[in-house]
């Protein structure tokens, strides 16, 4: 598991030691200056681009499917 915060579809993390919000891009944690290792931001930027691949392919399907109801005869 990474350092994800739950429910955050990788936009922010939590860090390991006190438990405070990290912003996503950011190296070091605000509250007790922990260094994000590069590997850890790695994983956080995988898991944001899945997470946007999802909201768009969600939204284009529904797109689809209402422009496909709104034009039907």
């Amino acid at each position: 598991m990474g350092i994800e915060a739950k429910g955050s579809f990788g936009l922010y993390a939590e860090c390991p030691h006190c438990h405070h919000s990290i912003r996503h891009g950011f190296q070091v944690c605000q509250g007790c200056g922990h260094t994000v290792t590069a590997e850890e931001q790695k994983a956080m930027q995988l898991l944001w681009l899945k997470n946007l691949a999802k909201f768009f392919t969600i939204g284009l399907a529904l797109f689809a499917v209402a422009f496909y109801l709104l034009t039907k005869k």
